[in-house]
């Protein structure tokens, strides 16, 4: 769902989130290879900072396609680092998101997750 331009912007937020704190998990470091692949980037040889990289998306679906993403990022590893936190605000209010959409973002981040692992239960059970 994202133009080249805002995959090179998700890539530099996503990398900037998962390196925020101790390094990257190995629960991140799947979000990011899935993501990567999903979206068939490969690695940019420029990462913006975060600042640039918030300036790359443009419409509103673009960036609640990239705000959930980065709440699964953050979210996935059970490990919502201050650093991380950080991040996630300065994206937020480059986004001009309300507090009520990071609320439903969040929720849904945690609901996808629960059912993802739930799944992953099932299945390795």
């Amino acid at each position: 769902m994202l133009n080249e331009q805002e995959k090179i912007g998700f890539y530099s937020l996503a990398h900037a989130l998962a390196q925020s704190h101790q390094g990257i998990s190995d629960e991140e470091r799947n979000v990011l290879v899935a993501s990567a692949k999903e979206m068939e980037l490969t690695p940019p040889h420029v990462v913006l900072d975060v600042h640039a990289a918030c300036a790359t998306f443009l419409s509103n679906t673009s960036k609640r396609v990239a705000i959930l993403e980065l709440a699964l990022l953050a979210l996935v590893d059970d490990d919502y680092a201050a650093e991380e936190q950080i991040i996630l605000n300065e994206v937020v209010s480059a986004f001009a998101l309300s507090d009520s959409q990071v609320s439903r973002v969040m929720g849904l981040a945690e609901a996808i997750l629960a059912q993802y692992r739930s799944g992953k239960r099932f299945i390795e059970s």
